[in-house]
């Protein structure tokens, strides 16, 4: 929507941004400058565009998009509407509107969004922000000045009654805190590291199956610090061997790819392949 867009240089002064995985930054910046953004950065996009935009599969886009979420630095719609909101934009004076007309034209982009429960909690961390004074820029002040909050917050309301009795909505909550990601250290975090770090060509992992869950277990018990792991999957993005590349005939490596199975596994010398890995053995 947009031809161009501010990023500020210091971006690479944050204390989070700099340490983030290298898809997290990239998918980051690609949010703050993507075509079909708005200058408010609050718009609608797909994963599946991203994904084409950014060349990265699946897994890898959503591991990246877990770590910005995490971090409170972008928000994801969860009601299927597709919108991405950039949540402290608005109170970067830089990003304000450059004129009066820039105002009403961010208005038109506004109401063209879709009113979902989701927009509503968009419009609701402004009007915090509106009701906190902390929005320095006068003209940023004058395009939330505009918003109807109230109206925003009344349709928020008459979305939760429309969803069930109280007690339904409970259900509904309890559901999804079961479905969110648990902490370190848990399979399903190791899955989600491996997703995120391992070199392109290795095998991302669909599917926690018991089998895999029993081993990671075990392997986690033996090595709990993340940052082990961080380091043993980034590594194999520096082995030519663990990314398949080194399948001369006669190498006995022909078929050889390192996979999430693989790091969880006994080499023939007994020693653990992933505590082999983060110490460099296979760098080069």
């Amino acid at each position: 929507m947009s031809r161009y867009r501010r990023v500020l240089t210091r971006i690479w002064e944050d204390d989070k941004f700099p340490t983030m995985p290298c898809e997290a930054r990239l998918l980051f910046l690609y949010h703050l400058t993507s075509p079909r953004s708005t200058p408010f950065l609050l718009y609608v996009e797909g994963f599946g565009a991203i994904g084409d935009a950014l060349r990265l599969p699946s897994t890898r886009l959503r591991a990246a998009a877990a770590r910005l979420r995490e971090h409170e630095m972008v928000w994801y719609g969860d009601d299927d509407s597709n919108l991405i909101f950039l949540p402290n934009a608005m109170r970067i004076p830089e990003n304000g509107p450059e004129s009066r007309n820039a105002v009403t034209s961010w208005w038109r982009l506004l109401r063209d969004l879709p009113r979902t429960p989701f927009f509503s909690r968009c419009l609701g961390r402004w009007a915090r922000y509106a009701s906190q004074d902390v929005i320095t820029h006068p003209l940023t002040k004058a395009f939330l000045e505009g918003i109807d909050f109230g109206l925003a917050i009344q349709e928020q309301e008459q979305e939760r009654s429309s969803e069930g009795s109280p007690q339904e909505q409970e259900q509904e909550q309890e559901k999804g805190k079961a479905s969110e990601m648990p902490s370190w250290p848990s399979p399903e975090r190791l899955v989600a590291l491996y997703n995120e770090l391992a070199a392109d060509e290795c095998p991302a992992v669909e599917k926690l199956t018991p089998a895999r869950r029993k081993k990671a277990l075990a392997y986690l018990k033996s090595f709990p610090e993340e940052s082990f792991w961080r380091e043993a999957f980034a590594a194999s993005r520096q082995s030519r061997l663990l990314r398949g590349l080194n399948n001369r005939p006669g190498s006995g490596h022909e078929h050889f790819v390192a996979t999430f199975d693989w790091y969880l596994s006994v080499g023939k010398d007994g020693a653990e392949n992933v505590a082999k890995t983060y110490e460099g053995k296979y760098r080069g």
